[in-house]
């Protein structure tokens, strides 16, 4: 079991990043197929938390929430 933890921020304003990340994008699928245990997705105001749990090989999180990159910002301090 590989845990991965990842964190980022919403760019302001940006309802349609928001409303993607509500889908859950591939997650269930991932799921379904065995390659991740659970997945789970949390916001507080502009930041996003993603914690899943990976079976075998370890995912990136481009791999669950593949379209959310443009909607999605570096944590302040970090590149």
């Amino acid at each position: 079991m590989i845990r991965v933890m990842a964190r980022a921020q919403l760019n302001p304003g940006d309802t349609k990043g928001e409303c993607y990340l509500r889908t859950g994008g591939e997650a269930a699928r991932m799921i379904a197929e065995g390659r991740l245990m659970t997945a789970a997705c949390f916001k507080w105001n502009h930041n996003v938390f993603l914690y899943y749990e990976c079976m075998a090989e370890e995912h990136p999180p481009q791999a669950l929430l593949p379209q959310a990159e443009d909607a999605l910002v570096d944590w302040p301090g970090q590149a």
